[in-house]
């Protein structure tokens, strides 16, 4: 597949990672119980997960990513997942003199997606194996 092709399918899975990442937002902003921290939050360990399943599930083994990852993984999942939204956040509350909440706010991002992109990875590798 030319690198062209490549291309627009990780731009194509980019558009629907982005509008995903939108939609989430929307739904939380519509209910108006919730600050914008929250679906971000979600939205960050949701695909944190979602990308430790698609390596364990369809990266291949020799490292050079099949079609459909570079789609799912790095176009969904890389217009899915909020990290300059994440920044700009964290800023914003240092800016509050929100100090405490800044900090909060990134150690349990960088801890939760960590944790869920390794619960995503492993958790497929160990269910796959039971099957």
């Amino acid at each position: 597949m030319s690198l062209i092709s490549k291309v627009m399918m990780v731009a194509f899975g980019g558009a629907l990672g982005a509008a995903m990442r939108y939609f989430i937002t929307y739904l939380f902003e519509s209910l108006g119980k919730y600050p914008s921290l929250v679906p971000t939050f979600l939205v960050n360990i949701g695909g944190a997960f979602l990308i430790g399943l698609l390596f364990a599930l369809i990266m291949p083994s020799s490292g050079s990513p099949s079609l459909l990852y570079l789609t799912l993984a790095t176009g969904f999942c890389g217009g899915f997942t909020t990290v300059s939204t994440f920044t700009l956040e964290v800023l914003r509350l240092f800016q509050a003199q929100r100090i405490v909440a800044a900090l909060i706010y990134m150690g349990l991002t960088l801890v939760c997606t960590v944790l869920f992109v390794a619960i995503g990875y492993y958790g497929t590798r160990l269910f796959s194996r039971v099957l």
